[in-house]
């Protein structure tokens, strides 16, 4: 992945609320090519997602009760 790229999913990123990336956490498809910072060939981005998620308060019990299953 080209460095404009990776900047470009940043930023997507960091458009998430925690509740959005709890969704996509919970619900998106193994291998989905929208969601590039869960493919371990992109380490930059799962890193990146990790620390957002973990900055904004990860999973918490009543946003897994709002968002379901």
């Amino acid at each position: 992945m080209i460095p404009e790229q990776i900047e470009k999913y940043k930023k997507q990123i960091d458009s998430y609320s925690q509740i959005e990336m709890c969704r996509i956490h919970r619900f998106s498809k193994s291998g989905d090519p929208s969601c590039p910072w869960f493919d371990i060939s992109n380490p930059e981005l799962v890193e990146y997602w990790k620390a957002r998620f973990e900055a904004l308060g990860g999973f918490t019990p009543k946003i897994s009760k709002q968002i379901g299953w």
